[in-house]
This record gives structure tokens, sequence and C-alpha cells, in this order.
């Protein structure tokens, strides 16, 4: 399983959080949102670290 970690500003995490509206998950502990999407895992927390974990994560960091 690939994983690929990004650095984004509130408003770009607000903006990820909306578009992934559909695919929302139950939240972990320290983050604002989780969804799932093609199998990637997505998982955005307070500290503005976006954690992508899956199979072919580039085709959902390539959005951002």
């Amino acid at each position: 399983m690939a994983s690929v970690t990004l650095q984004l500003d509130a408003a770009s995490r607000a903006q990820m959080k909306a578009s992934y509206v559909d695919h929302l998950l139950d939240p972990v502990p320290h983050s604002e949102f989780r969804a799932q999407v093609d199998g990637v895992t997505i998982t955005a927390y307070a500290s503005g670290k976006v954690l992508f974990q899956g199979k072919d994560v580039e085709a959902q960091v390539a959005r951002w």
C-alpha cells in the first residue's frame, strides 16, 4: 500500500472536504475529516497534513 502526505492550508483542506462530501467516513482522533475514494483513504489532520493511503494514490494526490 502506497502513501503520500501533503501539507495544505486550512482553505485547501476545506475545499478538499467539500469535494469529497459524498465519500466521507467517520473521522479518526485529531483529524478534520476522512474520506475513501476509489480505494484511496484520505485523512486530513488539524496540523495541516493530509495523508493519502491506498493502491493508486497518485490520481487523488494529483487533484491537489
